[in-house]
C-alpha cells in the first residue's frame, strides 16, 4: 500500500500510521481479530487514501465497533462522549467525583478552602481511610485545546499555599 497523508482535527496533515489506528482500537479493548477486521473494512472501502480526515476514519471504525460488543465501541468513543457533555466543566467534575465514589472514596465537589490571603475552590476532594486525592479538573470541549505546563505548576502552587488550610492535610502536599 502506498503511503498517504490524513487530515487531523487541527487541519494539519500527517503521514498515516497503522500503528496509531491499531493502538487506539487496542486501547478501547478490541482484540487482534477485531482490529484486523476494522482495518480490512477500511482498506476495502477506500478509507486509506490521501487527504481523508481522521474524523471520517474514526466514524467508520466506530460504526463497525458498534456492531460488536458495545463495551469496546463505548470505550472507543470515550473522548467524543466527554466532548458531548457540553461547554461547562462542572459536569466533568461530577463525573470525576463519581469515578472516585465508585472506587470507595467519599468525594466533595466545589469545596472552598481558606488560604493565607484568599479562598480557593478545589474541584474535587476524594478521601478514603488511607488516601486523599485533590483534583483540579480541566475540561475542554474542543480537540484543538490542550493544557500547557503552566496549569500543573499553578495547581502545585495552589496546593502548596493551601497547606495548613482547613481541608488539606499535611500529607496531601
Amino acid at each position: 500500500m502506498e503511503p498517504f497523508e490524513v487530515v487531523k482535527a487541527t487541519s494539519e496533515r500527517e503521514k498515516f500510521k497503522f500503528s496509531k489506528l491499531k493502538r487506539s482500537l487496542s486501547n478501547a479493548g478490541a482484540q487482534p481479530v477485531m482490529i484486523n477486521a476494522v482495518i480490512d473494512h477500511l482498506n476495502k472501502n477506500g478509507y486509506f487514501r490521501d487527504g481523508i480526515t481522521t474524523k471520517k476514519m474514526y466514524q467508520e471504525a466506530y460504526r463497525l465497533l458498534k456492531q460488536r460488543p458495545k463495551r469496546v465501541a463505548g470505550r472507543y468513543k470515550l473522548k467524543e462522549a466527554l466532548f458531548e457533555m457540553g461547554s461547562s466543566g462542572y459536569p466533568f467534575e461530577l463525573l470525576i467525583a463519581e469515578v472516585f465514589n465508585r472506587l470507595g472514596y467519599s468525594t466533595q465537589v466545589g469545596t472552598v478552602v481558606l488560604g493565607h490571603c484568599v479562598s480557593h475552590e478545589i474541584d474535587a476532594i476524594s478521601e478514603s481511610e488511607i488516601d486523599v486525592f485533590v483534583a483540579e479538573c480541566k475540561f475542554h470541549n474542543r480537540h484543538t485545546y490542550h493544557c500547557n505546563v503552566t496549569i500543573p505548576l499553578y495547581v502545585q502552587y495552589r496546593l502548596k499555599i493551601l497547606k495548613g488550610g482547613r481541608i488539606l492535610k499535611e500529607s496531601m502536599v
